[in-house]
């Protein structure tokens, strides 16, 4: 969705890079696009046309991507506008690039004219995606996004050394639960108050047990149990559903 924001970017071989059981080698490029919906168009609307659309103009060509619809359910000013945000991941830069190809091929015309007369969408902001732990796949799913701010004298290695597979497993192991999640690092259009953000996910029961262990406690138990390094920055939490379109 070319020219479909957010200070948040995320979250995958052949077209399901993030929703896959091992993690990738290397980081992932993420292109997010701030929209809001047009009038008189509901969300199922998008979610329905994404789907019927997308998957025929980009697996066509085999593009290595994955696209989702993050719908805002409870999210903190200054990024609360977007009714949605339509992120796309790719593997390399490459890959992003052959896919404006096909975005911006005459014949793609009718899909965009299509999508457009749906959504409003400002120009997309860029990151590198390091996953942390295995993203269940499955068609939608809540996400928390953690706008994060370092703490004096911390860097992104600490946050590197504190955000691990080992964590999040002892965490889901606490919660009977099994979510996963990334890092997201600021690149291109990408500005504010923070350093990096990062993203926790996985099926919607699943995620109700991380946030009823954070209300009971239970998580940050297993948080201090892991380990009793603190944690290096402080973070703004963001509810999010995320809807797979292609992946």
């Amino acid at each position: 969705m070319k020219y479909l924001l957010a200070t948040l970017t995320v979250l995958m071989s052949s077209i399901a890079y993030a929703d896959h059981h091992a993690l990738p080698a290397e980081p992932l490029v993420a292109e997010i696009h701030g929209c809001t919906l047009n009038e008189g168009v509901a969300l199922a609307d998008v979610i329905k046309a994404g789907r019927a659309e997308f998957p025929k103009l980009f697996s066509a060509d085999k593009l290595k991507m994955s696209s989702y619809i993050w719908e805002a359910v409870a999210v903190s000013p200054p990024f609360h506008a977007p009714d949605l945000r339509w992120v796309n991941y790719y593997p390399t830069w490459a890959d992003w690039d052959a896919s404006e190809a096909v975005w911006r091929d005459p014949k793609s015309a009718e899909t965009v004219e299509r999508i457009f007369s749906l959504i409003t969408c400002d120009r997309p902001m860029f990151g590198t995606v390091q996953m942390i732990a295995p993203i269940p796949a499955v068609e939608e799913k809540y996400l928390i996004a953690g706008v994060c701010k370092l703490e004096p004298g911390k860097s992104l290695a600490d946050v590197r050394k504190y955000r691990t597979l080992g964590r999040t497993s002892a965490i889901n192991a606490a919660i009977e639960a099994n979510n996963g999640g990334a890092l997201i690092y600021p690149g291109f259009g990408m500005t504010g108050d923070f350093d990096y953000v990062q993203t926790l996910t996985g099926e919607k029961s699943s995620m109700a047990k991380l946030m009823d262990g954070v209300r009971t406690g239970t998580v940050v138990a297993a948080n201090q149990t892991y380990s009793e390094m603190d944690n290096p920055a402080t973070c703004t939490w963001d509810l999010h559903r995320a809807h797979a379109i292609v992946h």
